[in-house]
């Protein structure tokens, strides 16, 4: 039986969904790719929402992925995380709360905990939507072409490839 070879594997594992990297242009996506920033969206709740927005859109145009298709999406991931500074800063402050008695300590805990779920509410909203941008650590090696091109350069010893 003959082992398959490396370029078998590599197909096999960058199946669908996968995150190959392209090489040539998607002539379907000619027209709707953005090529610049664009300007933030009256949705947007707060001026840490529009950083988040300018920072997120940098790197989607970088990766060559932005479309208009996308901004309620990012609208949305970009809300969720200046909520959860905003939710941040709340737990700091909760912290700092004096506490006299066992009554006070107990609001507090309940204080703490509503604020901690709705932070976890979130944050799943932003893994979800950065997930599908790669945003998030995982979904960012889909992403990057840095790593394939790690791939390709280790042809010598297929075992030392990166697999995603």
């Amino acid at each position: 039986m003959v082992a398959p070879s490396v370029k078998a594997r590599q197909a096999k594992r960058n199946a669908v969904g996968q995150g190959r990297p392209t090489t040539k242009e998607n002539l379907a996506l000619r027209g709707e790719l953005l090529l610049e920033i664009p300007k933030p969206p009256q949705e947007l709740n707060s001026e840490k929402s529009e950083w988040f927005w300018n920072e997120v859109c940098q790197i989607l145009v970088q990766r060559k992925i932005l479309k208009t298709a996308h901004f309620f999406d990012l609208v949305n991931y970009c809300n969720s995380q200046s909520q959860i500074c905003q939710l941040d800063e709340q737990l700091k402050d909760i912290n700092k709360l004096p506490t006299k008695n066992l009554k006070d300590q107990a609001q507090k805990l309940s204080l703490q905990e509503r604020v901690i779920k709705l932070r976890k509410g979130l944050i799943d909203t932003t893994l979800t939507i950065g997930s599908r941008f790669g945003l998030d650590a995982l979904s960012e090696k889909r992403f990057s072409d840095n790593v394939a091109q790690a791939n390709k350069s280790e042809k010598s010893n297929p075992f030392s490839a990166i697999e995603l």
